[in-house]
């Protein structure tokens, strides 16, 4: 409720958030709610991120497979010469 009268308009909370706080609140004082409230859908933002995340722990998994292979001929190369 302090944030109704923001002068920012991304200070101001969103009637969906302020709902979701209601009824979750409501629901913690009747006892039908557990302490942790139930997660939300991701959004695509957040599925974008999980992604990418996922891209990049794979492309570095990828790097430290070639370099270590790349170490080994490196030192097969050396032992010829």
């Amino acid at each position: 409720m302090q944030s109704a009268g923001q002068e920012e308009p991304e200070d101001e909370i969103r009637f969906q958030d302020y709902s979701y706080q209601t009824q979750t609140h409501a629901k913690r004082e009747l006892g039908l709610l557990a302490l942790k409230p139930t997660p939300r859908k991701p959004n695509i933002f957040d599925n974008m991120l999980a992604m990418m995340e996922k891209y990049a722990n794979n492309l570095e998994a990828l790097v430290d497979e070639r370099t270590d292979q790349l170490i080994e001929e490196k030192k097969k190369t050396d032992a010829l010469l």
